[in-house]
Formats: structure tokens, sequence, C-alpha cells
């Protein structure tokens, strides 16, 4: 009879353990947060701009859009490879948008004020160089931070004449951010 209550109490203490081991991996696994949203966005961000610049390095022009039309990003393959838009189909959430006085910029629309905060605060952290603008009505506004609106369209503006390519008829290679006034007087127009 004491053998049995030793057998007994042995295989008590080894289904307990094998429960809490249970309960331990369970809690791991949800312990594992969904994807970053923000680290997402902010890299897609990144990328679409980048595939931007090339896209005008070759061309000679921004995009019109990211997706659906002929001689948009994805179409002309400047997103191929790129892991960051393969990963998500949010790519389609972004495109191109021009202001009347500011350029082209990458535009992640209708972002709400809690997503917008993170982003920008999250490019912050990362010492990054890209400044992110409000698109309203055609122009870039400031963006404030943080967001006093339920939304903003989150943008980031794109350089006029991006590193690297001549000013029209300039001998001169542009080293950053060009306004459209400058690139205008050195293209010789009023």
């Amino acid at each position: 009879m004491a053998t049995m209550l030793i057998v007994v109490g042995f295989l008590v203490v080894l289904f307990w353990g094998l429960l809490r081991l249970r309960e331990i991996r369970e809690s791991a696994v949800q312990d594992i947060a969904e994807p970053d949203k923000t680290a997402l966005l902010l890299g897609l961000f990144y990328t679409l701009s980048a595939a931007c610049l090339q896209y005008y390095r070759d061309r000679g022009s921004y995009p019109e859009s990211v997706i659906g039309g002929q001689s948009s990003l994805i179409e002309l393959g400047y997103l191929k490879g790129t892991t960051m838009a393969d990963l998500t189909p949010a790519v389609k959430l972004f495109s191109i948008v021009v202001s009347d006085k500011g350029g082209v910029g990458v535009c992640l629309a209708h972002t709400t004020a809690q997503m917008a905060n993170e982003i920008v605060g999250r490019a912050k952290e990362t010492d990054s160089l890209n400044k992110f603008v409000d698109y309203q009505s055609g122009e870039f506004a400031k963006l404030e931070t943080p967001v006093p609106t339920l939304t903003a369209n989150l943008t980031i503006p794109l350089p006029i004449v991006p590193i690297g390519m001549a000013i029209a008829g300039s001998d001169r290679i542009d080293d950053g951010m060009v306004s459209k006034e400058a690139a205008a007087a050195a293209a010789g127009k009023p």
C-alpha cells in the first residue's frame, strides 16, 4: 500500500510538472507581441522614399503612384525584392502626393493621431533625417506633435532634386535638397 501511495504521489507531481511546463510555454507564446506596426510603417515610408528617389534618377521625374498605374513603382518593378514591401500588403495604403508649393511626397493618408505620433516618435528615436509633414489641401503643412486632430495625412517630402542629380542648365551636381526656386533659377526660368 505504501508503494502504491508513492507511485500515485510521483504521478501527481509528474502531471503537475507537465501542466506547469505547458502553462510556461503557452505564456511565452502569448508574450510575443503582434508585429510592430509602427516599425513596419516607418520601414515602408523609408522603402518607398528610396524607391521614388531611384525612379527619379532613372526617369527624371517622380512616379505618379505607388500601385495601379502603368508607370507606378510596383508595376515597373522598383519594389521587387524589397523585403519590407514583400512582407505586407500595407504598401497599397501609401500614395504619392504632389504639393502646389513643396514638391512631391510619400503619404499615408488618414493616419490616426496615435499611430502618427508613434511613427514620428520612432523616427526621432532612430535619429532619422526625414521630417514628416501633414498633407492638407494640396500643401505640406507643419506636423504638430502630438497630433491635435483625429487623423493626419502623414507624409515624407522628397527632395525637389535628389542627391547626385545634375540641376538642369548647370554643371553643378546637387548635394542635397534644392528648393523649386533654386532649381528654376539654375534652369534659367523665372
